[in-house]
Protein backbone atom coordinates (compact mmCIF):
# COMPACT_ATOMS: atom_id res chain seq x y z
CA UNK A 1 0.00 0.00 0.00
CA UNK A 2 1.28 3.78 -0.38
CA UNK A 3 2.21 5.89 2.60
CA UNK A 4 0.56 9.07 2.68
CA UNK A 5 2.01 10.71 5.39
CA UNK A 6 1.91 14.30 3.87
CA UNK A 7 -1.11 15.80 6.59
CA UNK A 8 1.41 16.52 8.97
CA UNK A 9 3.29 19.00 6.43
CA UNK A 10 0.02 20.08 5.14
CA UNK A 11 -0.79 21.52 8.65
CA UNK A 12 2.64 22.83 9.51
CA UNK A 13 1.95 25.06 6.03
CA UNK A 14 -2.10 25.57 6.97
CA UNK A 15 -0.74 27.01 10.44
CA UNK A 16 1.83 28.98 9.01
CA UNK A 17 -0.83 31.00 6.75
CA UNK A 18 -2.86 31.16 9.91
CA UNK A 19 -0.63 32.39 11.94
CA UNK A 20 0.67 35.02 9.51
CA UNK A 21 -3.28 36.12 8.82
CA UNK A 22 -3.74 36.31 12.79
CA UNK A 23 -1.03 38.92 12.78
CA UNK A 24 -1.95 41.07 10.08
CA UNK A 25 -5.33 40.90 11.59
CA UNK A 26 -3.68 41.35 15.36
CA UNK A 27 -1.66 44.62 13.78
CA UNK A 28 -4.97 45.99 12.32
CA UNK A 29 -7.23 45.70 15.21
CA UNK A 30 -4.37 46.93 17.54
CA UNK A 31 -4.25 50.47 14.96
CA UNK A 32 -7.90 50.43 15.57
CA UNK A 33 -8.05 50.56 19.10
CA UNK A 34 -5.72 53.84 18.96
CA UNK A 35 -8.56 55.45 17.69
CA UNK A 36 -10.67 58.05 19.33
CA UNK A 37 -13.24 57.10 17.35
CA UNK A 38 -15.87 53.85 16.81
CA UNK A 39 -14.51 51.75 13.95
CA UNK A 40 -16.99 49.37 12.21
CA UNK A 41 -17.35 46.45 9.64
CA UNK A 42 -20.01 45.87 7.94
CA UNK A 43 -20.99 42.61 5.52
CA UNK A 44 -23.72 42.44 3.15
CA UNK A 45 -26.77 41.56 5.76
CA UNK A 46 -25.53 44.53 7.57
CA UNK A 47 -23.71 42.36 10.72
CA UNK A 48 -21.40 43.77 12.50
CA UNK A 49 -17.76 41.92 11.32
CA UNK A 50 -15.50 44.13 13.45
CA UNK A 51 -16.00 47.16 16.63
CA UNK A 52 -13.53 48.79 18.61
CA UNK A 53 -13.95 49.30 22.44
CA UNK A 54 -14.93 52.83 21.65
CA UNK A 55 -18.12 51.41 20.65
CA UNK A 56 -18.93 50.75 24.49
CA UNK A 57 -18.30 54.46 25.53
CA UNK A 58 -20.52 55.77 22.59
CA UNK A 59 -23.31 53.29 23.05
CA UNK A 60 -23.14 51.93 26.34
CA UNK A 61 -23.06 48.28 24.66
CA UNK A 62 -20.18 46.14 25.12
CA UNK A 63 -18.11 45.64 21.90
CA UNK A 64 -18.22 41.44 21.96
CA UNK A 65 -21.93 41.74 22.08
CA UNK A 66 -22.16 43.78 18.65
CA UNK A 67 -19.82 41.15 16.43
CA UNK A 68 -22.20 39.43 14.10
CA UNK A 69 -24.85 41.30 14.99
CA UNK A 70 -27.69 43.99 12.74
CA UNK A 71 -28.28 47.39 15.17
CA UNK A 72 -31.89 46.02 14.73
CA UNK A 73 -30.58 42.61 16.50
CA UNK A 74 -28.91 45.01 18.51
CA UNK A 75 -32.51 46.67 20.07
CA UNK A 76 -31.85 50.34 18.09
CA UNK A 77 -34.41 52.15 17.39
CA UNK A 78 -36.20 51.50 14.33
CA UNK A 79 -36.01 54.68 12.66
CA UNK A 80 -32.33 54.92 13.66
CA UNK A 81 -31.59 50.88 11.96
CA UNK A 82 -33.36 51.85 8.88
CA UNK A 83 -31.00 55.52 8.77
CA UNK A 84 -27.67 53.40 9.15
CA UNK A 85 -28.92 49.83 6.70
CA UNK A 86 -30.02 52.62 3.84
CA UNK A 87 -26.63 54.23 4.39
CA UNK A 88 -24.41 50.66 4.42
CA UNK A 89 -26.41 49.81 1.29
CA UNK A 90 -25.99 53.11 -0.48
CA UNK A 91 -21.96 52.39 -0.09
CA UNK A 92 -22.07 48.44 -1.14
CA UNK A 93 -24.19 49.69 -4.18
CA UNK A 94 -22.54 52.79 -5.19
CA UNK A 95 -18.71 52.05 -4.04
CA UNK A 96 -18.65 55.91 -3.10
CA UNK A 97 -17.75 56.87 0.41
CA UNK A 98 -20.94 58.98 2.51
CA UNK A 99 -21.71 60.51 5.28
CA UNK A 100 -24.73 61.06 7.83
CA UNK A 101 -25.33 62.45 11.46
CA UNK A 102 -27.27 60.77 14.18
CA UNK A 103 -28.05 60.77 17.69
CA UNK A 104 -27.57 57.70 19.81
CA UNK A 105 -30.59 56.70 22.27
CA UNK A 106 -27.83 57.60 24.85
CA UNK A 107 -27.67 60.88 23.56
CA UNK A 108 -24.43 61.05 21.93
CA UNK A 109 -24.24 62.74 17.99
CA UNK A 110 -22.42 60.81 15.94
CA UNK A 111 -20.59 61.75 12.58
CA UNK A 112 -21.08 58.44 10.76
CA UNK A 113 -18.33 58.65 7.74
CA UNK A 114 -18.61 55.19 5.53
CA UNK A 115 -15.88 54.04 3.02
CA UNK A 116 -15.96 50.80 0.61
CA UNK A 117 -13.46 48.34 1.39
CA UNK A 118 -12.48 46.95 -2.06
CA UNK A 119 -11.54 42.98 -2.88
CA UNK A 120 -8.63 42.30 -5.45
CA UNK A 121 -11.70 42.68 -8.08
CA UNK A 122 -12.20 46.06 -7.41
CA UNK A 123 -15.68 44.91 -5.89
CA UNK A 124 -16.92 46.10 -2.50
CA UNK A 125 -16.58 43.36 -0.05
CA UNK A 126 -17.34 45.29 2.88
CA UNK A 127 -18.25 48.74 4.47
CA UNK A 128 -15.75 50.52 6.84
CA UNK A 129 -17.43 53.23 8.95
CA UNK A 130 -15.46 55.35 11.53
CA UNK A 131 -18.04 57.19 14.36
CA UNK A 132 -17.12 60.19 15.51
CA UNK A 133 -18.99 62.23 18.50
CA UNK A 134 -19.64 65.12 17.58
CA UNK A 135 -22.19 65.88 21.08
CA UNK A 136 -19.92 68.88 22.22
CA UNK A 137 -20.26 70.28 18.62
CA UNK A 138 -23.99 69.78 18.48
CA UNK A 139 -24.75 71.16 21.95
CA UNK A 140 -22.32 74.25 21.22
CA UNK A 141 -24.48 74.94 17.82
CA UNK A 142 -27.50 74.16 20.12
CA UNK A 143 -26.66 76.53 22.80
CA UNK A 144 -25.79 79.50 20.32
CA UNK A 145 -28.59 79.09 18.42
CA UNK A 146 -30.53 79.00 21.68
CA UNK A 147 -28.44 82.26 23.10
CA UNK A 148 -29.39 84.38 19.79
CA UNK A 149 -32.71 83.44 20.20
CA UNK A 150 -33.42 84.87 23.55
CA UNK A 151 -31.11 87.45 22.93
CA UNK A 152 -33.14 88.29 19.98
CA UNK A 153 -36.57 88.25 21.67
CA UNK A 154 -34.86 90.00 24.52
CA UNK A 155 -33.67 93.02 22.37
CA UNK A 156 -37.21 92.85 20.40
CA UNK A 157 -38.84 92.99 23.69
CA UNK A 158 -36.00 96.19 24.99
CA UNK A 159 -36.56 97.70 21.79
CA UNK A 160 -40.68 98.14 22.02
CA UNK A 161 -39.73 99.37 25.64
CA UNK A 162 -37.43 101.87 24.20
CA UNK A 163 -40.08 103.03 21.88
CA UNK A 164 -43.08 103.36 24.90
CA UNK A 165 -40.41 105.07 26.84
CA UNK A 166 -39.56 107.39 24.08
CA UNK A 167 -43.38 108.06 24.07
CA UNK A 168 -43.57 108.38 27.11
CA UNK A 169 -41.60 111.65 26.94
CA UNK A 170 -44.73 113.71 26.13
CA UNK A 171 -46.38 112.17 28.93
CA UNK A 172 -46.23 113.67 32.55
CA UNK A 173 -43.76 113.49 34.41
CA UNK A 174 -45.01 110.55 36.39
CA UNK A 175 -45.78 108.69 33.60
CA UNK A 176 -42.06 109.31 32.79
CA UNK A 177 -40.66 108.12 35.54
CA UNK A 178 -42.33 104.99 35.22
CA UNK A 179 -41.20 104.33 31.57
CA UNK A 180 -37.68 104.79 32.90
CA UNK A 181 -37.87 102.61 36.21
CA UNK A 182 -39.52 100.02 33.20
CA UNK A 183 -36.83 100.26 31.07
CA UNK A 184 -33.99 100.18 33.92
CA UNK A 185 -35.77 96.83 35.02
CA UNK A 186 -35.26 95.67 31.21
CA UNK A 187 -32.01 96.54 31.36
CA UNK A 188 -31.02 95.05 34.30
CA UNK A 189 -32.41 91.42 33.33
CA UNK A 190 -31.05 91.28 29.95
CA UNK A 191 -28.47 88.48 29.51
CA UNK A 192 -25.86 91.18 28.20
CA UNK A 193 -23.90 93.50 29.09
CA UNK A 194 -25.58 97.40 28.73
CA UNK A 195 -22.69 99.95 29.50
CA UNK A 196 -21.69 103.26 28.93
CA UNK A 197 -17.75 104.57 29.40
CA UNK A 198 -15.80 107.65 29.30
CA UNK A 199 -13.39 107.63 26.05
CA UNK A 200 -10.45 106.67 29.00
CA UNK A 201 -12.89 103.23 29.93
CA UNK A 202 -14.38 105.06 33.13
CA UNK A 203 -17.54 103.02 33.85
CA UNK A 204 -20.67 106.15 33.61
CA UNK A 205 -23.04 103.38 33.42
CA UNK A 206 -23.77 99.54 33.34
CA UNK A 207 -26.62 96.78 33.90
CA UNK A 208 -26.54 94.01 36.39
CA UNK A 209 -26.17 91.42 33.10
CA UNK A 210 -22.35 93.71 32.86
CA UNK A 211 -21.65 92.90 36.72
CA UNK A 212 -22.49 89.16 36.75
CA UNK A 213 -20.08 88.66 32.85
CA UNK A 214 -17.42 90.27 34.94
CA UNK A 215 -17.63 88.96 38.03
CA UNK A 216 -19.05 91.79 40.33
CA UNK A 217 -21.55 91.84 42.92
CA UNK A 218 -23.85 94.58 41.86
CA UNK A 219 -23.86 97.13 39.21
CA UNK A 220 -23.10 99.46 41.50
CA UNK A 221 -19.75 98.16 42.56
CA UNK A 222 -18.95 98.81 38.34
CA UNK A 223 -18.93 103.01 38.56
CA UNK A 224 -15.38 103.10 40.31
CA UNK A 225 -14.02 100.33 37.39
CA UNK A 226 -12.01 101.18 34.71
CA UNK A 227 -12.47 98.48 32.10
CA UNK A 228 -9.15 99.04 30.42
CA UNK A 229 -7.77 97.39 33.82
CA UNK A 230 -9.30 94.16 32.88
CA UNK A 231 -7.97 93.54 29.36
CA UNK A 232 -5.59 90.47 29.15
CA UNK A 233 -3.59 92.34 26.27
CA UNK A 234 -3.44 95.70 26.61
CA UNK A 235 -2.91 96.04 22.59
CA UNK A 236 -6.27 94.67 22.31
CA UNK A 237 -7.64 97.22 24.38
CA UNK A 238 -5.65 100.42 22.00
CA UNK A 239 -6.43 98.56 18.64
CA UNK A 240 -10.45 98.01 19.77
CA UNK A 241 -10.03 102.22 20.99
CA UNK A 242 -8.19 103.06 17.52
CA UNK A 243 -10.57 101.06 15.77
CA UNK A 244 -13.61 102.69 17.07
CA UNK A 245 -12.44 106.54 17.03
CA UNK A 246 -12.23 106.01 14.24
CA UNK A 247 -14.86 104.41 12.08
CA UNK A 248 -17.42 104.80 15.04
CA UNK A 249 -18.92 101.75 15.30
CA UNK A 250 -16.18 98.82 15.79
CA UNK A 251 -17.68 95.06 17.36
CA UNK A 252 -14.26 93.01 18.29
CA UNK A 253 -13.45 89.75 20.20
CA UNK A 254 -11.14 89.95 22.82
CA UNK A 255 -10.36 88.23 26.52
CA UNK A 256 -10.88 90.04 29.77
CA UNK A 257 -10.26 88.76 33.18
CA UNK A 258 -12.80 88.70 35.38
CA UNK A 259 -12.41 90.00 38.99
CA UNK A 260 -12.11 86.48 40.04
CA UNK A 261 -9.07 85.78 37.87
CA UNK A 262 -10.75 84.20 35.30
CA UNK A 263 -9.90 84.90 31.67
CA UNK A 264 -12.88 85.25 29.71
CA UNK A 265 -13.70 85.87 25.57
CA UNK A 266 -16.55 88.88 24.87
CA UNK A 267 -17.39 90.20 21.86
CA UNK A 268 -18.05 93.97 22.42
CA UNK A 269 -20.74 96.19 19.97
CA UNK A 270 -19.87 99.29 20.64
CA UNK A 271 -20.66 102.84 19.54
CA UNK A 272 -19.08 106.26 19.82
CA UNK A 273 -21.03 108.96 21.21
CA UNK A 274 -19.92 112.45 19.98
CA UNK A 275 -21.76 116.29 21.50
CA UNK A 276 -23.01 118.74 18.91
CA UNK A 277 -19.73 120.27 18.49
CA UNK A 278 -18.24 116.64 16.95
CA UNK A 279 -15.94 115.94 20.16
CA UNK A 280 -16.25 112.26 21.39
CA UNK A 281 -18.20 112.24 24.50
CA UNK A 282 -18.19 108.90 25.65
CA UNK A 283 -19.01 105.25 24.64
CA UNK A 284 -22.17 102.96 24.50
CA UNK A 285 -22.36 99.10 23.53
CA UNK A 286 -23.45 95.76 24.42
CA UNK A 287 -21.12 93.22 25.81
CA UNK A 288 -21.64 89.63 25.30
CA UNK A 289 -19.92 86.30 27.02
CA UNK A 290 -18.52 83.94 24.13
CA UNK A 291 -16.35 81.83 26.05
CA UNK A 292 -18.46 78.49 25.47
CA UNK A 293 -18.35 79.67 21.96
CA UNK A 294 -14.50 79.75 21.92
CA UNK A 295 -14.22 76.37 23.66
CA UNK A 296 -16.51 75.03 21.55
CA UNK A 297 -14.46 76.33 18.04
CA UNK A 298 -11.25 75.31 20.20
CA UNK A 299 -12.17 71.93 20.32
CA UNK A 300 -13.11 71.29 16.94
CA UNK A 301 -9.36 73.44 15.88
CA UNK A 302 -7.91 70.51 18.84
CA UNK A 303 -9.94 67.49 17.00
CA UNK A 304 -8.65 68.49 13.53
CA UNK A 305 -5.38 68.98 14.75
CA UNK A 306 -5.75 65.60 16.11
CA UNK A 307 -6.27 64.05 12.91
CA UNK A 308 -3.52 65.70 11.60
CA UNK A 309 -1.51 63.72 14.21
CA UNK A 310 -3.00 60.49 12.88
CA UNK A 311 -2.46 60.99 9.52
CA UNK A 312 1.20 62.33 10.48
CA UNK A 313 1.87 59.10 12.36
CA UNK A 314 0.06 56.72 9.47
CA UNK A 315 2.41 53.65 9.61
CA UNK A 316 4.38 53.11 6.66
CA UNK A 317 1.84 55.96 5.26
CA UNK A 318 0.84 59.18 4.47
CA UNK A 319 -1.87 61.19 3.66
CA UNK A 320 -2.16 64.18 0.70
CA UNK A 321 -4.95 66.53 0.12
CA UNK A 322 -4.98 67.66 -3.45
CA UNK A 323 -7.38 70.35 -5.85
CA UNK A 324 -8.91 70.20 -9.31
CA UNK A 325 -5.01 71.24 -10.30
CA UNK A 326 -3.41 68.38 -8.89
CA UNK A 327 -1.50 70.76 -6.01
CA UNK A 328 -0.89 69.23 -3.10
CA UNK A 329 -2.32 71.59 -0.42
CA UNK A 330 -1.72 69.08 2.62
CA UNK A 331 1.00 66.12 2.94
CA UNK A 332 1.14 64.16 6.53
CA UNK A 333 2.66 61.42 7.26
CA UNK A 334 6.32 58.89 6.42
CA UNK A 335 5.24 57.38 3.37
CA UNK A 336 7.13 58.92 1.05
CA UNK A 337 10.63 59.07 3.52
CA UNK A 338 12.01 56.09 2.16
CA UNK A 339 11.37 57.66 -1.55
CA UNK A 340 12.63 60.88 -1.20
CA UNK A 341 9.38 62.97 -1.49
CA UNK A 342 8.54 64.02 2.05
CA UNK A 343 6.06 66.92 3.11
CA UNK A 344 8.59 70.02 1.94
CA UNK A 345 9.02 68.16 -2.12
CA UNK A 346 5.20 67.88 -2.62
CA UNK A 347 2.98 70.55 -0.54
CA UNK A 348 2.36 73.28 -2.42
CA UNK A 349 3.39 71.63 -5.80
CA UNK A 350 1.41 69.68 -8.60
CA UNK A 351 1.81 66.48 -9.54
CA UNK A 352 4.00 66.98 -12.51
CA UNK A 353 6.05 69.29 -10.56
CA UNK A 354 6.98 66.96 -7.64
CA UNK A 355 7.24 63.86 -9.58
CA UNK A 356 9.03 62.27 -12.81
CA UNK A 357 7.09 62.42 -16.10
CA UNK A 358 7.11 58.67 -15.89
CA UNK A 359 5.20 58.51 -12.52
CA UNK A 360 3.21 61.53 -12.92
CA UNK A 361 1.96 59.78 -15.74
CA UNK A 362 0.97 56.94 -14.14
CA UNK A 363 -0.92 58.57 -10.91
CA UNK A 364 -2.70 61.08 -12.83
CA UNK A 365 -5.52 58.96 -14.17
CA UNK A 366 -5.88 57.96 -10.52
CA UNK A 367 -6.21 61.68 -9.08
CA UNK A 368 -8.17 62.57 -11.48
CA UNK A 369 -10.96 60.34 -10.78
CA UNK A 370 -11.38 60.68 -7.35
CA UNK A 371 -11.90 64.51 -8.32
CA UNK A 372 -15.34 63.03 -11.38
CA UNK A 373 -16.19 61.30 -7.85
CA UNK A 374 -14.80 58.14 -8.43
CA UNK A 375 -12.86 55.88 -5.47
CA UNK A 376 -10.24 54.04 -7.25
CA UNK A 377 -6.46 52.33 -6.05
CA UNK A 378 -3.19 51.26 -7.80
CA UNK A 379 -0.19 49.76 -6.15
CA UNK A 380 3.43 51.57 -7.53
CA UNK A 381 6.23 49.29 -7.68
CA UNK A 382 9.44 51.93 -6.78
CA UNK A 383 12.71 49.97 -6.25
CA UNK A 384 12.76 47.34 -3.84
CA UNK A 385 9.46 49.19 -2.41
CA UNK A 386 5.86 49.03 -3.58
CA UNK A 387 3.02 51.49 -2.42
CA UNK A 388 -0.51 51.45 -2.25
CA UNK A 389 -2.41 54.27 -3.64
CA UNK A 390 -6.11 54.79 -2.69
CA UNK A 391 -7.47 58.34 -4.01
CA UNK A 392 -11.22 59.38 -3.26
CA UNK A 393 -13.50 62.39 -3.09
CA UNK A 394 -14.02 65.11 -0.72
CA UNK A 395 -17.17 66.55 -0.91
CA UNK A 396 -19.04 69.48 0.33
CA UNK A 397 -22.16 69.82 1.83
CA UNK A 398 -24.67 69.37 -1.54
CA UNK A 399 -22.52 66.73 -2.63
CA UNK A 400 -19.97 68.93 -4.59
CA UNK A 401 -16.39 67.30 -5.67
CA UNK A 402 -14.13 70.21 -3.96
CA UNK A 403 -10.74 68.23 -3.44
CA UNK A 404 -9.21 64.58 -3.61
CA UNK A 405 -7.50 62.58 -0.61
CA UNK A 406 -5.07 60.26 -1.77
CA UNK A 407 -4.19 57.58 1.00
CA UNK A 408 -0.43 55.99 0.07
CA UNK A 409 1.02 53.28 2.24
CA UNK A 410 4.28 50.82 2.22
CA UNK A 411 2.66 47.77 1.38
CA UNK A 412 6.36 45.83 0.60
CA UNK A 413 6.10 43.71 3.84
CA UNK A 414 2.88 42.83 3.00
CA UNK A 415 3.51 41.95 -0.63
CA UNK A 416 6.12 40.00 0.64
CA UNK A 417 4.36 38.32 3.10
CA UNK A 418 1.57 37.50 0.27
CA UNK A 419 4.14 36.10 -1.80
CA UNK A 420 5.62 33.87 0.80
CA UNK A 421 1.98 32.81 1.91
CA UNK A 422 1.43 31.92 -1.44
CA UNK A 423 4.61 29.63 -2.22
CA UNK A 424 3.61 28.12 1.36
CA UNK A 425 0.49 27.11 0.13
CA UNK A 426 1.60 25.61 -3.14
CA UNK A 427 5.04 23.90 -2.64
CA UNK A 428 5.85 21.23 -0.14
CA UNK A 429 8.02 22.40 3.15
CA UNK A 430 10.47 20.02 2.88
CA UNK A 431 11.07 19.25 -0.85
CA UNK A 432 10.34 22.79 -2.06
CA UNK A 433 8.68 20.55 -4.63
CA UNK A 434 4.60 21.69 -5.54
CA UNK A 435 2.44 20.27 -3.27
CA UNK A 436 -0.88 18.08 -4.19
CA UNK A 437 -2.71 21.30 -3.70
CA UNK A 438 -1.07 22.53 -6.79
CA UNK A 439 -0.86 18.73 -8.52
CA UNK A 440 -4.64 18.79 -8.65
CA UNK A 441 -5.21 22.76 -9.60
CA UNK A 442 -3.04 22.06 -12.58
CA UNK A 443 -4.45 18.56 -13.16
CA UNK A 444 -8.41 20.12 -13.91
CA UNK A 445 -6.80 23.19 -15.40
CA UNK A 446 -4.87 20.42 -18.09
CA UNK A 447 -8.30 18.45 -18.50
CA UNK A 448 -10.41 21.22 -18.61
CA UNK A 449 -7.88 22.56 -21.73
CA UNK A 450 -8.27 19.33 -23.56
CA UNK A 451 -4.67 19.82 -24.77
CA UNK A 452 -3.50 16.16 -25.71
CA UNK A 453 -1.33 14.12 -25.06
CA UNK A 454 -0.25 14.43 -21.37
CA UNK A 455 1.80 11.54 -20.06
CA UNK A 456 1.30 11.06 -16.15
CA UNK A 457 4.30 9.84 -13.85
CA UNK A 458 4.02 7.88 -10.44
CA UNK A 459 7.04 7.78 -8.50
CA UNK A 460 6.94 6.12 -5.00
CA UNK A 461 10.17 5.82 -2.48
CA UNK A 462 11.23 2.72 -2.18
CA UNK A 463 11.47 1.46 1.63
CA UNK A 464 10.72 5.00 3.46
CA UNK A 465 9.08 3.46 6.12
CA UNK A 466 12.14 0.74 7.23
CA UNK A 467 13.83 3.97 6.89
CA UNK A 468 12.06 5.97 9.69
CA UNK A 469 11.46 3.10 11.31
CA UNK A 470 15.23 2.07 11.58
CA UNK A 471 17.52 5.07 11.68
CA UNK A 472 14.44 8.02 12.54
CA UNK A 473 12.28 10.29 10.79
CA UNK A 474 15.70 12.89 10.08
CA UNK A 475 17.11 10.34 7.95
CA UNK A 476 13.57 9.92 6.23
CA UNK A 477 13.28 13.24 5.44
CA UNK A 478 17.17 13.46 3.94
CA UNK A 479 15.65 10.76 2.04
CA UNK A 480 12.76 12.47 0.80
CA UNK A 481 14.72 15.48 -0.07
CA UNK A 482 17.52 13.65 -2.28
CA UNK A 483 14.36 11.59 -4.13
CA UNK A 484 13.13 15.29 -4.68
CA UNK A 485 16.40 16.32 -6.20
CA UNK A 486 17.22 13.35 -8.49
CA UNK A 487 13.21 13.99 -9.70
CA UNK A 488 13.41 18.19 -10.24
CA UNK A 489 16.76 17.13 -12.81
CA UNK A 490 15.49 14.77 -14.73
CA UNK A 491 12.33 16.54 -16.03
CA UNK A 492 11.39 19.88 -17.97
CA UNK A 493 10.93 23.36 -16.56
CA UNK A 494 7.72 22.92 -18.02
CA UNK A 495 6.75 19.83 -16.15
CA UNK A 496 4.59 19.74 -12.84
CA UNK A 497 6.68 17.66 -10.42
CA UNK A 498 5.15 17.58 -7.53
CA UNK A 499 5.17 15.69 -3.49
CA UNK A 500 1.02 14.41 -3.44
CA UNK A 501 2.12 12.34 0.02
CA UNK A 502 4.07 10.58 2.35
CA UNK A 503 6.57 8.94 -0.36
CA UNK A 504 4.36 9.82 -3.21
CA UNK A 505 5.16 11.77 -6.25
CA UNK A 506 3.26 12.72 -9.13
CA UNK A 507 4.28 14.65 -12.30
CA UNK A 508 2.06 16.10 -15.44
CA UNK A 509 4.06 16.22 -18.54
CA UNK A 510 2.48 18.28 -21.04
CA UNK A 511 2.65 17.77 -25.21
CA UNK A 512 4.28 14.21 -24.03
CA UNK A 513 3.34 10.87 -25.96
CA UNK A 514 3.96 7.83 -24.03
CA UNK A 515 7.24 7.25 -26.00
CA UNK A 516 8.42 10.43 -24.64
CA UNK A 517 7.57 9.44 -20.83
CA UNK A 518 9.66 6.54 -21.19
CA UNK A 519 12.51 8.13 -22.20
CA UNK A 520 12.19 10.26 -18.99
CA UNK A 521 11.87 7.17 -17.10
CA UNK A 522 15.06 5.85 -18.57
CA UNK A 523 16.52 9.35 -17.91
CA UNK A 524 15.23 9.20 -14.01
CA UNK A 525 16.83 5.58 -13.68
CA UNK A 526 20.37 6.90 -15.31
CA UNK A 527 20.03 10.06 -12.84
CA UNK A 528 18.98 8.02 -9.85
CA UNK A 529 22.24 5.51 -10.82
CA UNK A 530 24.80 8.69 -11.28
CA UNK A 531 23.50 9.75 -7.51
CA UNK A 532 24.39 6.29 -6.04
CA UNK A 533 27.72 6.62 -8.30
CA UNK A 534 28.87 9.90 -6.99
CA UNK A 535 28.92 8.30 -3.43
CA UNK A 536 25.76 8.52 -1.86
CA UNK A 537 24.93 5.74 0.49
CA UNK A 538 21.30 6.55 1.04
CA UNK A 539 20.34 3.43 -1.09
CA UNK A 540 17.61 5.54 -3.01
CA UNK A 541 15.44 3.70 -5.19
CA UNK A 542 11.80 4.61 -6.84
CA UNK A 543 8.48 2.54 -8.40
CA UNK A 544 7.52 4.26 -11.52
CA UNK A 545 4.48 3.84 -13.14
CA UNK A 546 3.69 5.94 -16.94
CA UNK A 547 0.33 6.72 -18.67
CA UNK A 548 -0.86 8.82 -21.15
CA UNK A 549 -4.20 10.81 -21.69
CA UNK A 550 -4.85 10.76 -25.03
CA UNK A 551 -8.34 10.85 -27.22
CA UNK A 552 -9.09 7.01 -25.75
CA UNK A 553 -8.41 7.85 -22.51
CA UNK A 554 -9.11 10.84 -20.21
CA UNK A 555 -6.68 12.78 -17.94
CA UNK A 556 -7.88 11.09 -14.20
CA UNK A 557 -8.22 8.14 -15.84
CA UNK A 558 -4.03 7.94 -17.06
CA UNK A 559 -3.23 9.49 -13.33
CA UNK A 560 -5.58 6.23 -11.90
CA UNK A 561 -3.58 3.60 -14.48
CA UNK A 562 -0.03 5.42 -13.56
CA UNK A 563 -1.03 5.03 -9.65
CA UNK A 564 -1.84 1.42 -10.30
CA UNK A 565 1.31 0.66 -12.53
CA UNK A 566 3.22 2.04 -9.75
CA UNK A 567 2.16 -0.52 -7.65
CA UNK A 568 2.43 -3.31 -10.09
CA UNK A 569 6.40 -1.83 -10.50
CA UNK A 570 7.32 -2.49 -6.72
CA UNK A 571 5.15 -5.44 -6.68
CA UNK A 572 7.37 -6.96 -9.27
CA UNK A 573 10.77 -5.42 -7.70
CA UNK A 574 9.39 -6.46 -4.20
CA UNK A 575 11.82 -9.87 -3.43
CA UNK A 576 10.39 -12.88 -2.86
CA UNK A 577 9.89 -14.29 0.55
Amino acid sequence: MSKRSGAPTRATATASVVRALRESEERFRALAELSRDTLMRFDRQYRHLYVNAVVEVQTGIPAAHFLGRTHRELGFPEPLVALSEAAIERVFVSAQPHRIEFELPTGVWIDWQLVPELDSDGRVAYVMTCGRDITAHKQAEAAETSHRQALAAQVAESTAALEEATLGLHSEKAERRQAEERLRQLLEHLPVGVYRSTPEGQILEANQGLAEILGFPSAESLHRLNISKLYVARRDRDDHIDRLRSVGIAPGEFQLRRRDGRVIWVRDFPRAIRDETGKLSCFAGVLVDITEQKQAQEAVRKSEELYRTLARNFPDGAVCLFDHELRFSLVEGTGFESSGLGKQALEGRTLREALPPERAAQIEPVLKAALSGELRRIEIPAGDHTYSLRALPLRDQDGCVWAGMAVVQDITVQKQTEEHLRFQSLHDGLTNLFNRTFFEEHLAALSRGGRLPVSVIMADVDGLKDVNDRLGHAAGDELLRHAAEILRASFRPGDVVARIGGDEFSVLLPDASEEAGQAVIARLRENLAAHHASGCTCNLSFSLGLATASANLTLPEAVRLADARMYADKAARRPAT
